[in-house]
């Protein structure tokens, strides 16, 4: 009896002291620039065959707040439908929680390292003027 009471408190107290170990936050604060690009099933466009992509740009500050721009002197065109990055600025609240990647707290894709770099992948659902809707989705690389 003693014995089984023994191996009971031992057991317990093997379970209270055994910590979860804490998965470590990405740090996501930096400048990213538009790695690839598909949209509505087309083809994916990416740096190597359009290299203005990399002209839009998404930083992500400390205080989560982001800001998204494209640095480009003329529009980036990867196609004669698709004008990917526009002279509008755009600010939102942004955060990372467990690998999700979220802006203005909806989820919009995930952060992942790729070859030792911070590469954050977002899915949107939009529609074309002519109310058709697909997925848009992009791929940002940390530089």
């Amino acid at each position: 009896m003693n014995k089984k009471l023994i191996l009971s408190l031992l057991a317990i107290l093997l379970l209270t002291t055994c910590k979860k170990e804490k998965t470590a936050e990405i740090d996501a604060v930096g400048t990213y620039s538009l790695y690839s690009w598909s949209a509505f099933s087309s083809a994916t466009y990416s740096i190597e065959n359009t290299p203005c992509l990399a002209d839009n740009m998404l930083i992500l500050r400390a205080d989560n707040t982001s800001w998204a721009f494209y640095k480009g002197s003329s529009p980036c065109r990867p196609n004669s439908t698709f004008t990917v990055g526009s002279t509008d600025t755009t600010r939102t609240a942004w955060h990372v929680d467990n690998g999700r990647f979220y802006f203005n707290s909806k989820q919009k894709g995930e952060i992942t390292t790729v070859n030792g770099k911070l590469q954050i992948t977002t899915r949107d659902t939009i529609t074309s003027a002519g109310g058709s809707s697909g997925i848009i989705i992009a791929v940002f690389k940390k530089q």
